[in-house]
């Protein structure tokens, strides 16, 4: 009786990690990416104004929350792009989605690239360069933790169906070998 109750609790197990794989969706994650440096005469002699109609907003490094230079820092240490989970990215950064995006009447460009002017004493490459720096809501790589979890729970999942059903087939057969006999 008692293995027929493990049998029972691998089988309700195995089920239930496979369906939590398709009932729990995956989490955006907040990628950061340094897309363009632009210089000084790139768009006239009036840079601020004729870069704020074509990009998302200018912000002053200094003027960066302490989570948003952070932010930017580890994205060009990292070569270009660095990704956090959802909710620890910055204030002042938009994420749209890829919806948010398609829905907006603007210009993507627009909508999704902030222009840091960079403090001469900020590390950075000294002003009156300007960084582009995108932020954006996207689903994590297929290589990543939340998709390794799913990948973990299916492989679970199957092994405890397999075993279960395995040793409920060799229980049963067992049982009729006996009661032939």
């Amino acid at each position: 009786m008692r293995q027929y109750m493990l049998i029972g609790l691998g089988i309700v197990l195995g089920i239930s990690l496979l369906a939590g794989i398709f009932l729990v969706p995956v989490d955006n994650v907040l990628r950061h990416s340094h897309k363009i440096t632009v210089n000084d005469d790139a768009y006239g002699n009036d840079n601020d104004n004729n870069l704020s109609d074509r990009f998302w907003g200018i912000i002053s490094y200094h003027n960066l929350s302490d989570r948003g230079k952070e932010l930017y820092r580890e994205t060009l240490a990292a070569g270009g792009t660095y990704t956090v989970p959802k909710g620890e990215g910055a204030p002042e950064f938009p994420y749209p989605t890829k919806q948010d995006i398609r829905t907006h009447d603007g210009s993507p460009v627009k909508f999704v690239t902030i222009i840091i002017r960079p403090a001469n004493d900020s590390g950075l490459p000294p002003a009156p360069r300007y960084l582009g720096f995108g932020t954006r809501s996207v689903k994590p790589p297929l290589t990543g933790a939340p998709w390794m979890l799913r990948y973990l729970a299916g492989f679970v999942g199957v092994v405890l169906l397999a075993g279960s059903g395995y040793a409920l087939y060799r229980k049963r057969s067992a049982g009729l070998e006996h009661g032939s006999s």
